[in-house]
């Protein structure tokens, strides 16, 4: 319920101040688990999904973001699911192969962190693939760099731009080095 609240709100607010521009929608299954594997380019990157894709989304989002006080409940109501960055994130792989099997869609940032330019890609997108047998739709999200550069909180109302590509599956014989390399270059091609 908050949820959908939320983004109906975002969806009208993302129009009107970014005339957010999303290619590829129909790429996303109406039904059924997938994985949402995106660059990450700002803080508002989770919404900016949230808003391209009609159905609702789970994220991972780094540990840090669940000791704010109020934000850490809100995020919790929205889906968003702790990541341990250092070391490996068990509890947070876990949570997310468990989403993945009620048929949810779940976003992963596989290069870990906010990126102006390619960095190392985490293994975790191909673990959780071979785990879950799920398809990865990679995203690539344009401009909110721009739009909520790293350390400032108010926005410029520039133009976003989403685009989702086609669903990748992978053979059964790909190891989770293999799955991330691939995922890395869906993204990058887009």
């Amino acid at each position: 319920m908050l949820y959908s609240l939320l983004r109906s709100l975002a969806v009208f607010l993302f129009k009107l101040l970014f005339r957010i521009e999303v290619k590829g929608r129909e790429n996303i299954p109406l039904k059924g688990p997938f994985i949402i594997a995106s660059n990450h380019l700002s803080n508002i990157d989770p919404v900016v999904l949230g808003v391209a894709c009609r159905r609702k989304l789970n994220f991972l989002a780094k540990e840090e973001l669940f000791k704010i006080p109020l934000f850490s409940s809100l995020i919790l109501q929205l889906g968003a699911l702790p990541l341990k960055r250092e070391g490996v994130g068990v509890s947070a792989l876990k949570e997310s192969i468990k989403k993945l099997r009620e048929a949810k869609g779940l976003v992963i940032f596989p290069e870990g962190t906010r990126l102006k330019s390619k960095k190392k890609i985490y293994e975790g997108i191909g673990f959780l693939v071979n785990k879950a047998k799920v398809q990865v739709i990679p995203a690539k999200i344009y401009n909110t760099d721009r739009v909520l550069p790293p350390g400032k909180f108010l926005p410029s109302f520039k133009k976003i731009k989403v685009c989702f590509g086609q669903p990748l599956g992978f053979p059964p014989d790909f190891d989770s080095r293999q799955i991330a390399q691939q995922v890395l270059k869906e993204i990058e091609s887009l």
